[in-house]
């Protein structure tokens, strides 16, 4: 692909100048292909595929994508005083005696597909100035991991064009294959990327976003490390506390806030104590989410199932969803929450598996895990 001078979005579509005259590009969605010096090369309408203008960008610094808004839906806080459980576990399993508020949020109405992923991720790790690394490049749904070269860059490979399980074209299933720290630093890259104030620091005083993670096969409790950072908060520094942030900017839920989303966010409804995200009834697993008995164990393209109460979509099946919050496993050692389920997650709510298809379990696994079912969605503070 040619070099680029130029790339914005006007009026719904992506405006790309070349740098050279000469040439021209393939594109599904490019309307004209002739090439002189400073003048527009095509337009490709958003959001069509995006894997042409992903090359595009490779060998472009000055390069910026324009992504169109994330779907969010605003979650009322609350507080939760009634112990709310199953098997024991859940975030409000003992909120009776020690009640559980939540902070009012924007959550992310659907899991982050492929697409998404890859546009930020293409946009970080090619940046001029603090580009961003990653451990994982990413995978779409349950494909086999893939990487290409672009300009001498490893990277993963372009969301295909091809339609995907009879739903739609691809870059729509789920980004897989992606830790913990993977997704902290593609939120403070999707933050940066939209003029937001990241979360996510590796100094106490808040002056270096988290940047940069890799898959060592360890946990370091060192504050500012990959799996430790700082989260900022005004007028303080030092802190590590996602209750105490005061960020803008794209993050991950905390456990409570992923279950209070899922459970519909009203803790007077009916429906807030059921096992199943649904409006109407505690049985209607089938009805809204893709697990064991109905995925052909495959992730599928978001935003089919029914929604819950909140209108969000997916959060039980798919993919696991990484959440903030640290605790220990069995062996006492640290790790991360995950929560939802998965795609290959069996109905049966008696099964002490990590992967339990309710909103209550909560499951658990090393920060540097990229499981081939672990993907996410992200929040940003709306208080």
């Amino acid at each position: 692909p040619i070099a680029l001078s130029s790339f914005s979005k006007t009026n719904g579509k992506v405006e790309i100048t070349p740098d050279v005259a000469g040439g021209c590009v393939i594109g599904t969605n490019l309307i004209s292909s002739g090439v002189t010096s400073a003048t527009v090369l095509g337009y490709f309408t958003l959001p069509a595929s995006m894997s042409d203008v992903y090359r595009l960008l490779q060998n472009s610094a000055a390069a910026k994508l324009d992504l169109q808004p994330v779907s969010q839906i605003y979650v009322a806080g609350g507080t939760v005083s009634e112990n709310i459980s199953q098997n024991g576990a859940g975030a409000f399993k003992n909120a009776a005696s020690t009640p559980v508020t939540v902070r009012s949020i924007k959550m992310a109405q659907y899991e982050v597909n492929y697409e998404l992923w890859y546009a930020v991720y293409q946009w970080a790790i090619n940046r001029a100035t603090n580009p961003y690394n990653f451990g994982s490049c990413g995978k779409e749904g349950d494909d086999a991991a893939a990487t290409d070269v672009i300009g001498g860059i490893t990277t993963s490979v372009p969301p295909t064009t091809e339609i995907v399980l009879g739903e739609g074209r691809g870059g729509q299933r789920p980004v897989t294959n992606v830790s913990w720290r993977d997704a902290v630093v593609w939120c403070n890259a999707y933050s940066e990327l939209n003029g937001l104030t990241p979360v996510y620091y590796t100094d106490a005083s808040y002056t270096t976003p988290m940047r940069s993670c890799n898959d060592t096969d360890a946990y370091s409790s060192m504050p500012g490390g990959q799996d430790c950072p700082y989260i900022i908060k005004a007028g303080a520094n030092g802190n590590t506390d996602m209750a105490n942030c005061t960020a803008n900017g794209a993050r991950l839920p905390t456990d409570a806030e992923w279950e209070f989303a899922a459970r519909g966010g009203d803790p007077s409804a009916a429906a807030f104590k059921y096992n199943y995200t649904v409006k109407s009834s505690r049985d209607d697993l089938p009805l809204v989410a893709w697990f064991k008995d109905n995925s052909d164990q495959k992730m599928h393209v978001v935003g089919q199932k029914t929604p819950n109460a909140l209108n969000l979509y997916d959060m039980l099946g798919n993919t696991t969803e990484w959440c903030h919050d640290l605790t220990l496993n069995s062996s006492g050692k640290e790790v991360r929450r995950e929560r939802g389920g998965n795609s290959s997650t069996s109905e049966n709510t008696s099964i002490t598996s990590q992967q339990n298809c309710n909103v209550s379990y909560q499951g658990s696994s090393n920060c540097y895990r990229t499981g081939a079912r672990s993907g996410f969605r992200f929040v940003q503070n709306a208080d």
